[in-house]
């Protein structure tokens, strides 16, 4: 019995990782991938895990059928895309601040700032995806964006 239990106290369990979407990446996009996959790669999102072979195959784990599909989506459309000025994204929201919310844009971790002052009307949250254009992207990499 867990001490926790034994005070009065139960603790929620989350629902466990499961196994939601298999795939395949277009031999274009893994061409793209900025380095050499090792044999297996894990991206820790928000609502999922994603597994990627090395031969392109790849596993979504998360706690439902729809946000697994969600994340397998999102991969085959942001798996080795180049992050450019005018480009437009489906980017995955990973963290919010007082300031705006920073998003994933690419398989591969590039992240973005969108600012409040660019925000769509409809609220969001961690998890949700919004489309983005990338409005600079300056000497260091830091990328700032606006709803689309």
């Amino acid at each position: 019995m867990a001490r926790d239990q034994r005070r009065g106290k139960v603790e929620e369990k989350k629902p466990r990782l499961q196994v939601t979407t298999d795939g395949q990446l277009t031999s274009e996009q893994m061409a793209k991938f900025p380095f050499h996959l090792p044999r297996i790669v894990i991206w820790a999102l928000p609502d999922a895990e994603i597994i990627i072979q090395s031969h392109g195959w790849f596993r979504v784990l998360s706690r439902g059928k729809e946000r697994g599909q969600r994340a397998a989506d999102w991969l085959k459309e942001n798996f080795g895309k180049e992050v450019r000025e005018g480009e437009v994204f489906c980017g995955l929201v990973v963290r919010q601040m007082s300031f705006g919310s920073f998003l994933r844009l690419t398989a591969d971790g590039w992240e973005g700032l969108l600012h409040r002052s660019f925000y769509p009307e409809e609220p969001f949250a961690i998890g949700d995806t919004v489309n983005v254009q990338v409005t600079e992207v300056d000497r260091m990499g830091r990328t700032k964006l606006k709803a689309v």
